[in-house]
């Protein structure tokens, strides 16, 4: 029989990230970039530790998933993913559901309503506009319609963002200074200032934490004895 901490997380919903690089067989040197992706990869099931279920990994090719709680940390997630990647693009689908099967050191073991979800999610990114980075399918009709509306708009702001966009905006997020961050590119304040701004950056933080908010007032999970899960 199994036991209590099992059968509570299987009758949870659980947050699937299934993604993969958009025009990645074009890119002249595929194995820097498969490094560069495993990099990550390993830099992100580390990073976001307590709120990882199942570890991201590669499941085949360039698409790779993994397993989270459903608390929001998944939009700073996926931003870090994209930035790491810049200029390649990630194309993450999000399901947020059931898991029918029990925990396995891989994703690719399991099976579930959250990984069909994740699934229809991401072949729905290749049916949206180019700008359609990030997707979510969920059992709540609502919260998508919601959700989607958000993360197609973020997706819109970030593609026009280069790597000083990218660059400086991480810095702003680790609490630096547009001064320091100016002495640090050798640049003027004014020029770190209106590169900011015309990112977009303040509103698309906003909406990353309204994103990251709406998904926690719906789907908050939090089970006990997460680490010792696997």
């Amino acid at each position: 029989m199994a036991d209590k901490s099992t059968t509570d997380r299987q009758a949870a919903c659980h947050l699937v990230l299934t993604a993969d690089l958009v025009a990645s067989r074009k890119v002249a040197d595929r194995e820097a970039l498969q490094a560069t992706l495993l990099k990550t990869i390993k830099a992100l099931n580390r990073g976001f530790r307590p709120s990882v279920e199942v570890p991201l990994s590669v499941s085949a090719g360039d698409e790779f998933q993994g397993v989270f709680l459903p608390d929001g940390q998944i939009v700073r997630l996926v931003d870090t993913l994209q930035r790491e990647l810049h200029p390649v693009r990630a194309r993450v689908g999000i399901g947020i559901g059931g898991i029918s099967t029990g925990f396995r050191r891989r994703s690719q073991e399991m099976d579930g309503e959250a990984f069909l979800l994740a699934r229809q999610a991401l072949d729905a990114t290749r049916r949206q506009s180019p700008d359609a980075w990030l997707w979510f399918h969920t059992p709540d009709e609502e919260f998508d319609l919601a959700a989607n509306a958000i993360a197609l708009l973020l997706g819109l702001a970030k593609s026009r963002w280069k790597a000083l966009h990218w660059r400086r905006a991480a810095l702003r997020d680790k609490g630096w200074s547009e001064q320091r961050i100016a002495r640090r590119e050798g640049v003027t304040h004014v020029a770190v200032s209106l590169s900011l701004r015309s990112a977009g950056y303040a509103a698309v933080r906003q909406a990353q934490s309204r994103l990251a908010d709406v998904i926690a007032r719906r789907w908050r999970y939090k089970p006990q004895g997460l680490n010792s899960r696997i």
